[in-house]
């Protein structure tokens, strides 16, 4: 919640702006931002907040009762005062007292400063830790998106509460039910969140923690997808991938809907053709969004580069073929890697059946699609269809009688889940520089279990 407040105090006239979220995660700091603001013609002296954070009083109600909170004013504090320029902010962050103990309820908030005879108030729900739905897309790429920026749900009163990040949560906001959600990747300090309704694409930029205005974009087909993850381009645009199927075939366009700061839109047809089975994104050292389109059984690459004229840009990339599998391979998994030797490239996993056995092999391509190591073919029992090169170790997960595992490029068994998995629950791997681990579904809730780091294994890529 934001709320502005229009004081006069000591006869300055003094703008302040409460920024408090409605929406809150159990066991969490809570935090309340002031921005004060001198609205006259001359520089007024007010009480200085930071210094004297005595002078701050919270009163909290919820199940426990009411509790009135400040910090202790220490002996012989003497009340100091700050100087404001005209048109000078001034900004203080204050965490509500207690409030990491606040079981999942409705507490209402008071605070009271000596700028105001009034003090502001307002209400706070708090949610319990439990991701009721996560953006899967940003795991696949968590080369270009922290764990920090990712964004889940908490579902409550019909609505979807979404939140940034995994592990200090701050909320975000409120969409309907059903909302498609997340975060873009990027290689600068801003990036962006999102959701969708229907045909309105909303859009915040974020940079420094700091939310901007939101944006709504209409999108003009009314039967389209979002597919994969978006991006922050270096010039601060959101660059948004969707499908748009041709009626009931599996054929369609992938286009990318380029939105600037001031909320004007462009759309750009990518590729049109049969439906990639997934696509991977990732940004190059020159600040171009790359997409790689998967089938089972072929891949392209994608570069939106651009030469700064419309009419061209708006020209479907031009695009590199990075591979066709051999007829008795199947395609399992592709993801971008980067390593000393050949910086951004990308590592493929293929796989067959001989003799009723299934047989794996890995190859690392460029990004001009030309072969850079193909690694000797091997046997598993194991089904497995993911593969990463993390700080040029490479991991491949999959399954193995219903038990997650994660394996090396020498079929080692470096981790195997203790028991076995129902049939229907949904798991999606999170692999960073710092850990490894496996998001798993079931009974409309998101779990996370950390897979100890194996100890490193050195591969040529």
């Amino acid at each position: 919640m934001i709320a502005l407040l229009l004081l006069n105090y000591a006869l300055a006239d003094v703008e302040v702006t409460y920024s408090i979220p409605q929406h809150h995660i159990a066991g969490q700091p809570l935090y309340v931002d002031l921005q004060l603001l001198n609205t006259s013609e001359t520089a007024e002296a007010i009480p200085d907040l930071g210094r004297n954070r005595w002078l701050v009083s919270f009163e909290t109600n919820g199940p426990s009762g009411k509790q009135r909170l400040r910090s202790s004013k220490p002996s012989n504090a003497q009340e100091q005062t700050l100087t404001l320029r005209p048109r000078q902010v001034q900004e203080y962050r204050f965490e509500v007292p207690n409030a990491q103990a606040w079981s999942t309820n409705t507490y209402s908030v008071s605070i009271q400063t000596p700028l105001s005879t009034a003090p502001f108030q307002t209400s706070v729900t708090v949610h319990p830790f439990q991701q009721q739905g996560l953006d899967t897309n940003a795991l696949r790429d968590s080369l270009f998106i922290s764990p920090t920026e990712m964004v889940w749900q908490s579902t409550a009163d019909d609505q979807q509460h979404l939140f940034v990040g995994l592990e200090e949560p701050r909320y975000f906001t409120s969409t309907p039910l059903h909302s498609h959600f997340g975060s873009s990747i990027h290689l600068g300090s801003e990036h962006h969140l999102y959701w969708v309704q229907k045909q309105n694409l909303h859009i915040q930029k974020i940079a420094n923690r700091r939310l901007g205005n939101s944006l709504q974009i209409s999108i003009p087909w009314p039967d389209f997808e979002p597919i994969g993850t978006p991006f922050t381009d270096d010039q601060g645009r959101f660059l948004f991938p969707i499908w748009v199927p041709k009626g009931d075939s599996d054929t369609g366009t992938l286009h990318v809907i380029y939105v600037t700061n001031a909320g004007q839109s462009t759309f750009r047809k990518v590729y049109t053709g049969k439906k990639p089975t997934q696509t991977l994104h990732a940004i190059n050292q020159a600040n171009t969004p790359l997409i790689v389109a998967q089938t089972n059984k072929e891949a392209w690459l994608f570069a939106l580069t651009e030469v700064g004229d419309p009419k061209i840009d708006a020209l479907p990339p031009n695009s590199v073929a990075i591979l066709k599998t051999r007829p008795t391979e199947t395609l399992r998994d592709i993801s971008f890697g980067i390593s000393e030797t050949h910086g951004l490239h990308l590592i493929t996993l293929r796989q067959k059946t001989v003799d009723n056995k299934s047989q794996y092999r890995r190859q690392s391509i460029s990004l001009q699609g030309t072969k850079i190591e193909t690694a000797k073919e091997w046997f598993s029992n194991a089904d497995l269809h993911d593969i990463w090169l993390v700080e040029q170790n490479l991991y491949i997960g999959g399954v193995q009688d219903k038990r997650p595992l994660l394996t090396n490029q020498n079929n080692d068994i470096l981790w195997l889940h203790p028991v076995q998995l129902p049939d229907h629950q949904h798991t999606v791997w999170q692999v960073t520089n710092q850990q490894i681990g496996y998001w798993s579904k079931e009974n409309e809730l998101w779990s996370y279990a950390l897979v100890e780091r194996p100890q490193p294994i050195k591969t040529t890529p």
